[in-house]
């Protein structure tokens, strides 16, 4: 009974392994900074494994590899060899014994290994990744350290054949649009997000691909005033539309001389001053029109001002 516990504590402590490399391997790292910054040490630990994957990978390889050994030479010297002895009981399998309790003994071990060694602990490593990465961190930087030695060497030799093959790693954003977008449909699937909050982020990313042309009102619909036009005119104008600022020019629209707000015009008669809209004028802010859309915000973000031509 004791070798058969021994045996499962060797896969236990693999599977520990095991689901400690596939947790980090599939942490979401803003996820795991988070949890740093809430004051989790084995989320900073895993956030600083995380950046340094050669010594992590070497130390989780070497406690999986120098497990399954010992776990295959251990059963093999002591399960193969009380199996042999039960089956020398059985004439008709007394000539077999030794080579079918070899067979019987790496089956079983097998098995359990990839049950509880292998399948089962990544399985749980993927239900919660940060969580189960802060909390092997600790353990795995310790192991490191005490393996350090032969991590470094194992690390070294992965550095140089990858230098010998000349790979270089792939050059690719921490996040995609795509994947983000992908990422909303699936959290509004799941919940996570309201559907308003789902069709705001599209919208944005559908503003980001546009132009600025995309977003003008044709000149033919463009309500303006004329500077030179007798106020009651243009005040017509003010009162019949839905517009709160409006391009002021001279003659015709071509002859832009500024942009004038509703509100200006009606804080000067509520003072019981005298309209002019030259006096309420401000400075136009001309745009070509292959101007991308979010760089025509930054613009009236510094220029504050809401209005463009």
């Amino acid at each position: 009974m004791a070798p058969i516990l021994v045996i499962l504590l060797l896969i236990v402590i693999n599977g520990i392994f095991v689901m400690a490399e596939m947790a980090l391997v599939s942490s979401r790292k803003p996820r795991l900074q988070q949890l740093a910054n809430e004051g989790d040490g084995g989320a900073q630990i895993a956030v600083d494994l995380s950046t340094n994957p050669d010594r992590f990978l070497a130390t989780t390889q070497i406690g999986i590899t120098l497990i399954a050994i010992l776990t295959g030479a251990f059963g093999e010297r002591t399960l193969t060899e009380r199996l042999s002895i039960q089956m020398e009981r059985l004439p008709w399998l007394a000539p077999y014994r030794e080579g079918l309790a070899f067979v019987i003994v790496v089956v079983a071990i097998t098995y359990v290994s990839l049950v509880l060694g292998e399948l089962l602990p990544k399985r749980l490593a993927l239900y919660n990744p940060e969580r189960i990465a802060s909390g092997t961190a600790g353990l795995m930087d310790f192991i490191s350290r005490l393996c350090s030695p032969i991590v470094a060497l194992i690390s070294g030799s992965t550095r140089l054949v990858i230098s010998i093959l000349r790979l270089r790693p792939a050059e690719a954003p921490p996040v995609t649009e795509e994947e983000i977008k992908v990422m909303m449909e699936q959290g509004t699937e799941a919940g996570v997000f309201e559907e308003a909050e789902h069709d705001i982020v599209k919208s944005i990313f559908k503003l980001g691909d546009r132009a600025v042309s995309a977003l003008m009102r044709p000149r033919r619909d463009v309500v303006w005033l004329d500077i030179d036009d007798p106020f009651p005119e243009n005040q017509q104008k003010l009162a019949s539309s839905q517009y709160s600022r409006f391009p002021v020019a001279q003659g015709t629209l071509d002859n832009v001389i500024g942009i004038v707000q509703a509100k200006d015009l009606l804080t000067r008669c509520l003072a019981g001053a005298k309209i002019d809209l030259k006096v309420a004028l401000r400075p136009p802010l001309f745009v070509p029109e292959a101007l991308p859309a979010l760089k025509l915000l930054e613009m009236f973000k510094r220029s504050r001002t809401h209005m463009a031509l």
